[in-house]
């Protein structure tokens, strides 16, 4: 998530799903030209075609379920508001800014064999061929206690075909932003569960 604006009175935030949406076009470009390759050169088969197949619905699952979010604090209108838009359509959410208790960057460590959480286990990391990957979760802690998540930020990348493509990067910029906008505590609470109050 970046910030695209900034002033006294209006904080933007946006996490765009661009990196998603091409490779979801390209892997059901892939799984087109396989389809096609194979059935030139082999002949049609049920066997054959279902690899293509199934790299065409998750290429399009990507395409159609990705959306792009951007989260306005706005003061003059004491209120956060999270609009999700998509080629599925968009949905715009409110809360009022006073309802904002505090903002909380947690960190985690995911396994990127099973997508688990693996927090401090250190047995756990050894049973997978891959060291766990550090994420960032940027959440905001409202005073009844609903905790909403905001974006989750690392230095994960999603291997296709044997190349690693980069997902994004460490980074909690966002969330200090938008506590100090918002005057109220950021906490940023480790893997192992030291909280670090700013």
């Amino acid at each position: 998530m970046r910030i695209i604006q900034q002033n006294d009175k209006l904080l933007v935030l946006k996490k765009s799903k661009t990196f998603q949406m091409i490779l979801g076009s390209a892997m059901s470009a892939f799984g087109i030209v396989f389809f096609i390759v194979y059935t030139y050169s082999s002949g049609f088969s049920l066997s054959g075609a279902a690899p293509s197949l199934v790299i065409f619905i998750v290429g399009i699952s990507i395409v159609i379920f990705s959306k792009d979010e951007t989260v306005f604090f706005d003061k003059d209108q004491n209120k956060m508001s999270i609009l999700r838009k998509g080629l599925t359509g968009s949905k715009n959410t409110d809360y009022v800014l006073g309802d904002i208790m505090g903002i909380e960057v947690v960190e985690r460590y995911v396994s990127r064999s099973s997508a688990s959480t693996i927090n401090s286990s250190v047995n756990n990391s050894m049973n997978t061929n891959r060291a766990p990957e550090r994420v960032e979760d940027f959440i905001v802690v409202m005073k009844n206690g609903t905790r909403i998540i905001l974006d989750t930020s690392g230095s994960s990348s999603v291997e296709f075909s044997g190349i690693s493509l980069p997902m994004g990067s460490i980074g909690s910029a966002p969330a200090d932003v938008a506590a100090s906008f918002l005057g109220v505590p950021v906490n940023h609470i480790s893997a192992f569960g030291d909280v670090y109050k700013q």
